[in-house]
């Protein structure tokens, strides 16, 4: 699991969420699939490294 750090330099947890989310791949063809991720930019910048274009993403 992903840690923070605050300012005395004690580290915090970072809140996951579930997302589902749908795109298409470099080929065109729709992929869906659910993501645990910090945020919706999060899921967008991992997917998009993937080479999927995202057109939703919803936290469940």
């Amino acid at each position: 699991m992903a840690t923070g750090t605050l300012a005395k330099g004690r580290p915090t947890a970072v809140r996951e969420s579930m997302f589902h989310w749908e795109g298409r791949d470099k080929n065109g063809r729709v992929v869906k699939g659910d993501m645990r991720a910090g945020g919706e930019s999060v899921v967008a910048a991992s997917l998009r490294r993937r080479g999927i274009m995202t057109t939703k993403i919803k936290k469940q």
